[in-house]
């Protein structure tokens, strides 16, 4: 969708056969490495049910590949994942595009509550609501929709004005997600992380030869 891609190195090529193409190498990278990790766990696992952890040679030849590999898969994923996150690219107006593009259909939910409301039957509300939006995405193919023509139908003239405010304000679609990032970030992040961030060793930008 190339709405958020993560850092392209200036000598970095994104594919061997598409030279125009940025796949998101570090991302997979990740991806692949944590599936290594994660596997490690079943070795444990299997350890415990075969002997239960007897510290018997069927024990400790184990633990010597799986604890040091360990510790280096996840350093890797680590770095990368630093790496990926300080240079990560937010493409905001392609995002300011696909918000214009899909908001008029979001709107389309607040339509049908407030029909309702208005003493409407859901099913009819529904359906019609079903036909105009299904109507306008096949016009969107050829070119932008807005909400006021999908809503020009008189069976809208009594939420019209309501829908057309809200729908003026894309922020209002997105609840309480503004409000739990920020929580999150003040409450559980930074209290987490913040005795890492005095280590110069640990904030050091990463740079990954690609």
């Amino acid at each position: 969708m190339g709405e958020l891609m993560e850092p392209f190195e200036t000598s970095q090529v994104g594919s061997s056969a598409m030279p125009y193409k940025r796949n998101p190498m570090k991302s997979e990278r990740v991806c692949s490495l944590a599936r290594r990790l994660i596997t490690t766990a079943q070795d444990a696992l299997f350890t415990f049910a075969c002997q239960g952890l007897e510290r018997t040679l069927d024990d400790s030849a184990i633990r010597r590949i799986d604890i040091a590999d360990s510790f280096l898969i996840a350093d890797a994923i680590l770095t990368t994942f630093q790496n990926i996150a300080e240079g990560l690219n937010v493409q905001h107006e392609h995002l300011a595009r696909i918000v214009a593009e899909e908001l008029p259909f979001l709107a389309l939910e607040k339509a049908m509550m407030w029909l309702t409301e208005e003493g409407a039957d859901r099913q009819v509300a529904h359906e019609r609501i079903r036909e105009v939006a299904l109507a306008a995405k096949e016009a969107q193919k050829i070119a932008p929709v807005s909400i006021e023509s999908i809503l020009a139908d008189s069976f809208f003239d009594k939420v019209r004005d309501r829908v057309l405010e809200v729908a003026s304000e894309p922020i209002l679609f997105t609840g309480r997600c503004a409000h739990q990032t920020s929580a999150f970030l003040i409450d559980e992040l930074r209290p987490a992380v913040q005795k890492y961030l005095l280590d110069e060793d640990l904030t050091k930008k990463v740079v990954l030869d690609v």
